[in-house]
């Protein structure tokens, strides 16, 4: 599975040769927790997203419905756990602990994540916003003094990943607490896997 900014050698290491990309949600966050999870080592995940129709109307409905469905008896639907799965394969950690809420608003276009992500190391809120604004694939926007947040409308027609509300948890040194909005109809399904493809072209061309 990949994500060209976390685990680009791995695009070429095919060989049954076919290459996966994650899902929507889990492509509006994994780039910024990639970043992260270089520099501290992430050990934890909770997040809570709130996604949008994209499609807006009857197919927008018909997609909430459809989530609905696949909600199993222990409660976790299809969506939440594919999130868990997503994020321990991007990361290479098959062991982590991550557990996702996944609902439906009433927005056209881009993700929201709020995640809770627990490091191996102690964590500094100005370094790691100082790592997300060098991230490639990552805008920080984080100026609680100017009220200057992460917002759907923010990401909706962009690339990459906005980043904000980084803060250090009150309660764990080695965790922090951040806000994330990604468009999932371009980083989060067609430019991830236009970005997998360059590469694996650039290998078969003669």
């Amino acid at each position: 599975m990949i994500v060209p900014e976390v685990n680009p050698d791995l695009v070429r290491d095919r060989p049954r040769g076919v290459l996966a990309g994650p899902g929507c949600t889990t492509l509006s966050m994994i780039v910024a927790l990639g970043a992260l999870h270089a520099r501290y080592g992430l050990r934890e995940l909770v997040v809570a997203s709130c996604q949008a129709a994209s499609g807006a109307g009857r197919e927008g409905a018909g997609t909430l419905y459809a989530q609905l469905e696949k909600v199993g008896d222990d409660g976790w639907c299809s969506e939440e756990l594919g999130i868990r799965d997503e994020c321990r394969e991007v990361l290479g950690l098959p062991e982590l602990k991550a557990a996702a809420t996944c609902v439906r608003v009433p927005v056209v276009t881009a993700h929201s994540v709020a995640v809770h992500a627990v490091f191996a190391a102690r964590v500094d809120r100005r370094e790691a916003q100082d790592v997300l604004a060098r991230s490639p694939g990552v805008v920080l926007c984080d100026n609680p003094e100017m009220l200057e947040f992460p917002a759907p409308s923010d990401a909706a027609g962009t690339d990459p990943t906005w980043a904000g509300r980084v803060r250090r948890s009150p309660d764990d040194p080695r965790a922090l607490d951040l806000f994330l909005c990604g468009d999932n109809l371009r980083k989060g399904a067609a430019l991830n896997t236009a970005q997998i493809a360059e590469p694996v072209a650039a290998d078969l061309t003669p």
